[in-house]
């Protein structure tokens, strides 16, 4: 090392704590080190001691922690005191340490040699496997049979890292009498998935991340001789973060020191107030099992903070001071701080205000953030903390617009990046051409900007498509093309040409190489390259592919199909592809979740959308509850003291939150929420009010909103209308001619007017989904059962079936697709036509009018006004009344049944387009003048749903409702014949729309609707 001297100088700078836990090298010793105490410096400074006062060597010291930037400020901070000698000092983190173990040892570990680490979209194949091939009654819903898949392999994960295998979870099952069944029995699902899921490892020569360290263990309890080397060569142990060790590394750790009990040299660091990555309810169990292992350990408690002002100090300590379950309340010990930072401030350090949007709100942030820079802050230390990573987006966009450079903390899902969706749209129309089912993806695909088509070009291509009835691939080779006079043919059918050579390409080379040649013929990579921000771009790039080059070289014989099929499963079940961090020192504004913030500092802190059910107080969404006794100190048996856990665990992230604050920390929130789908009103969160009010300074609210809102109308525009040529209005011009409104395309364009142009204009291709297959196979099976009923046939539920089944047939399925909606469709069907089996069976007279009637064609034409041509199809209309002419319009829906106030739109997020859709048939009747009937009643028959009975709502429409209706398709005629087709400013909606991706590659941006009706 370097000399005594050196180490005496830096011994004279420690206090009284950090010295004691220097000098305490011999015996079990727990560090309570809250945040700002010095704790590295501390712990590198104990490891000097050792090789300084004992005949150790550096080998015969480990050094374990949480992460690999742990493992990086260790090493560093040890190199600036020691020199060199530092880098023969074991610091690693409990999984490089196994790791170490594993490749150290290969005649002991098969897995040294043999079989490789699972990667993400390997794992996910897997379990899409296990569900797919287990009869899983709860765990495997229809429609969503991988409802369950993403919480399954977060709770395998789990029960693994507490080194919890399948024989012993199996235990805990069977021994959890006062589990509910329910919860019960998806424990004993969960089961069969784990014990599938390690046979699939094995037989694929794959292992988790989590098994490294159970290898280790178990290898150690089964070869004595290879623990005892490992157990002769480490003499002093040093663990930091022990709060955030699971139950595996705990137990690692145990069987290395227990060579040396009752009394050995292990040193372990950690605060269980600032415990935020162990699994619910697993804050302090590793800190209670060593004090119950070594009751006599000497136990030290760092009281000063080198960070914070006093009165942050103070604010956080009252916050955490609520929770009951802390080290200071079981061991008494004293954890209260004194901050050592010499700028204390006599005015508050805390603000907060509540904003009336979350608009205003991100508004405020980011000028007082620019405020800061103005007055010459350093950017890096600024930083706004967030709970979520989606709620990054708004304040992101805000920042953007203001100016301010920020770093938004590395882990963003690549997978809903623009770039890798622009990406995985060419590889799915390279793919999908083969089963000719490209259709929406090239239309798609041809709209991106790397390809430079015309947008013209494009639209008359899918008219021509539409037409006669091609796909779009099949348009663009059509010997009549030319007909359609596009601009540049040339560039569509040479792309045309770049996919087929691709396809070709993809089954006779490897992946990798395949992608890279598409990415760079197609002019895909180019096109990055040449954009403004190509680094940050190629970073997301660079962190795709990396993904895809370890799959493949796990899997040599990947396919396009695979890769893609993979692709899927990790999207459609809310899994991603993390970009990586790039390890830079940036000199702007940080912008991180609570969780990412652990272990940075700022000078300046920023706290938004601090509201209930956020930030406390939140749902318990736990899909499958693992049995309360894989902890053994802490109460989980119910759902109050599960409630508890929950809030005390929110309350500690909270607590590392203001604890990254050196002077200054601002907190608010809006009494309205902008969402990805909707506008929510909120209060801010219970630990507001534990934070004291006279260390909390309240932001003048009506100022700011008072002068934000003509700046917010200014910054916040709503998306313009894309500019549209003479010719594109000629086209759509031609496309109307014959146009016939129906209640769908009345829907559509109400929802958004750029919809309706694709569907209804453009006729873009279509892909039916499922719910769209099984509805139509339950609409046909009805109808032929209504006409049996209609001429006094008894009609048998095997009649429906069958008949149901038949129709399916007509639809492109798999044969697995087509038993799970067989199955799904007869399950409906027989609940269905037991609830009404008297108008099944009737054979007397009955009331059907008629079953499947068209209007707008043949010699049924209703006009409204006598120029609005309206067209449509009734499912059945009943006779109520033959004197009076009086009948009822039925129509049937499939999907999830609405309440009534859903129908009628009388809830917050409701569009009543069903509602309006049973008007717009009255209308069609009242208008139809081959008709003598009046619509006494409506009736929307919900055939039923998995998680739903059958059941009917019946209206009586007024003719106020109709003259809405009259007055809506007045001004929506109007506006299609004025050519309006601008993209909704609700884009709420956007989400499940099938457009998104041609709509926004970049992803959807807030609803602007909301944002320029502030209302200030």
């Amino acid at each position: 090392m370097k000399d005594a001297k050196s180490f005496d100088l830096l011994y004279k700078g420690l206090n009284v704590d950090q010295k004691l836990a220097v000098s305490s090298i011999e015996g079990p010793v727990m560090l309570i080190a809250g945040p700002g105490t010095g704790k590295t410096q501390t712990l590198t400074m104990r490891i000097a001691n050792i090789l300084l006062k004992t005949d150790a060597t550096p080998d015969s010291i480990l050094a374990l922690t949480f992460t690999e930037s742990g493992v990086r400020a260790m090493r560093e901070r040890l190199l600036s005191i020691i020199g060199n000698t530092s880098y023969y000092v074991n610091i690693h983190t409990f999984h490089s340490f196994a790791s170490e173990v594993i490749q150290s040892n290969p005649d002991e570990f098969i897995i040294a040699t043999e079989i490789e680490p699972l990667s993400d979209l390997e794992r996910i194949h897997i379990f899409k496997e296990i569900f797919d091939k287990l009869d899983l009654k709860i765990l495997k819903p229809f429609n969503s049979k991988y409802y369950y898949l993403r919480t399954a392999i977060s709770k395998i994960q789990n029960l693994k890292r507490e080194g919890i295998d399948i024989n012993e979870y199996k235990k805990y099952i069977s021994e959890s009498d006062e589990m509910p069944e329910k919860d019960k029995e998806k424990n004993v699902e969960l089961s069969k998935i784990y014990e599938l899921y390690e046979s699939k490892l094995k037989s694929y020569g794959r292992y988790d991340f989590e098994d490294m360290i159970n290898f280790v263990i178990e290898k150690f309890k089964t070869s004595p001789a290879l623990l005892q080397k490992y157990q002769e060569r480490f003499q002093y142990f040093l663990v930091d973060e022990f709060q955030d060790t699971n139950s595996a590394q705990a137990e690692l750790l145990y069987q290395l020191s227990s060579y040396w009990d009752p009394n050995p040299n292990l040193f372990v660091v950690g605060d269980d107030d600032q415990s935020i990555y162990r699994f619910q309810g697993a804050s302090i169990e590793n800190i209670i099992n060593f004090n119950n292992k070594y009751p006599d350990a000497i136990k030290i408690s760092l009281a000063e903070n080198y960070r914070s002002v006093q009165k942050i100090l103070d604010s956080a300590e009252k916050v955490i001071s609520k929770n009951k379950l802390r080290i200071s309340t079981l061991l008494k010990i004293s954890k209260d701080q004194k901050s050592n930072v010499k700028k204390e401030k006599k005015e508050n350090c805390i603000s907060f205000g509540e904003f009336s949007t979350s608009y205003t709100e991100n508004h405020f942030i980011a000028q007082e953030i620019k405020k800061l820079l103005e007055k010459g802050e350093k950017p890096n230390e600024i930083a706004v903390i967030y709970r979520n990573n989606a709620d990054s987006e708004d304040i992101a966009d805000m920042l953007s617009r203001m100016g301010i450079e920020y770093t938004l903390e590395g882990g963003e899902n690549v997978l809903e990046s623009g770039i890798i969706v622009r990406l995985l749209h060419l590889l799915r129309v390279i793919y999908k051409i083969r089963i000719k089912d490209e259709d929406l993806d090239l239309f798609t695909l041809l709209n991106y900007e790397f390809l430079d088509i015309k947008g013209l070009d494009i639209l008359k291509l899918s008219r021509f498509a539409s037409a006669r009835k091609l796909n779009l691939f099949e348009a663009i080779s059509h010997s009549e093309i030319a007909e359609s006079k596009l601009s540049d043919l040339k560039s569509l059918k040479t792309l045309v040409e770049k996919i087929t050579l691709w396809n070709e390409l993809s089954a006779n080379t490897t992946f990798i190489k395949f992608l890279e040649k598409v990415m760079d013929e197609s002019g895909f990579l180019n096109w990055i390259l040449n954009k403004e921000n190509s680094y940050e771009l190629l970073n997301k790039l660079n962190s795709f592919l990396s993904e895809a080059k370890r799959l493949n070289y796990s899997k040599k014989n990947l396919s396009l199909e695979l890769f893609l099929d993979y692709v899927e499963l990790m999207v459609d079940n809310g899994l991603g592809i993390s970009e990586k961090t790039v390890d830079v020192e940036t000199k702007s504004v940080k912008l991180t979740t609570a969780h990412k913030s652990k272990g940075l500092e700022f000078k300046y802190v920023f706290i938004p959308k601090f509201i209930d059910k956020k930030w406390g107080n939140a749902i318990n969404r736990d899909l499958i509850k693992l049995p309360a006794s894989i902890l053994k100190t802490v109460d989980l048996s119910n759902d109050k003291a599960i409630k508890s856990q929950l809030e005390e665990d929110e309350r500690r992230l909270f607590f590392v939150v203001l604890t990254r604050a050196k002077e200054k920390i601002t907190i608010t929130s809006a009494k309205s929420n902008q969402t990805a789908k909707y506008q929510k009103s909120a209060i801010p969160s219970l630990f507001l009010y534990e934070i004291p009010d006279d260390e909390i300074k309240q932001i003048d609210i009506q100022n700011h909103e008072e002068s934000a809102s003509e700046i917010l109308k200014q910054i916040l525009s709503p998306h313009k209308a894309e500019e549209v040529t003479v010719e594109e209005k000629d086209f759509l011009k031609d496309s109307l001619k014959n146009f016939k409104l129906s209640a769908s395309s009345l829907n559509s364009y109400i929802a958004c007017p750029y919809k309706f142009k694709l569907e209804y204009l453009f006729r873009t291709p279509q892909q039916k989904i499922r719910a769209l297959i099984l509805g139509s196979a339950v609409h046909s099976a009805l109808e032929k059962a209504n006409k049996d009923i209609k001429l006094k046939k008894p009609v048998l539920v095997e009649k429906v079936l069958s008949d149901f089944s038949e129709a399916l047939k007509l639809e492109i399925l798999n044969d697995s697709e087509f038993s799970e909606i067989e199955k799904e469709g007869h399950s409906i069907l027989k609940i269905y036509h037991e609830a009404y089996k008297e108008e099944f069976y009737a054979e007397s007279e009955n009331n059907l009018l008629h079953v499947e009637k068209f209007f707008g064609w043949g010699f049924s034409r209703p006009l409204l006004d006598n120029k609005i041509h309206l067209q449509g199809k009734v499912d059945k209309i009943e006779l109520l009344d033959k004197t009076s002419r009086e009948i009822k319009i039925v129509d049937y829906k499939t999907g999830k049944p609405k309440s009534r106030n859903e129908i009628l739109g009388n809830t917050q997020n409701s569009d009543a387009a069903q509602y309006r859709q049973l008007l717009f048939y009255k209308l069609l009747i009242d208008l139809d003048t081959t008709l003598n009937f009046k619509v006494r009643e409506v009736e929307l028959d919900y055939i039923g749903h998995r998680s739903a009975a059958p059941k009917r709502e019946n209206f009586t429409i007024t003719e106020k409702d109709v003259e809405s209706l009259k007055e809506t398709i007045r001004k929506v005629t109007e506006d299609i014949k004025n050519l309006k087709f601008e993209k909704t400013t609700d884009t709420s909606v956007c989400a499940m729309c099938k457009f998104k991706f041609h709509c926004w590659p970049d992803g959807i941006p807030a609803p602007t609707n909301v944002q320029l009706n502030i209302g200030l």
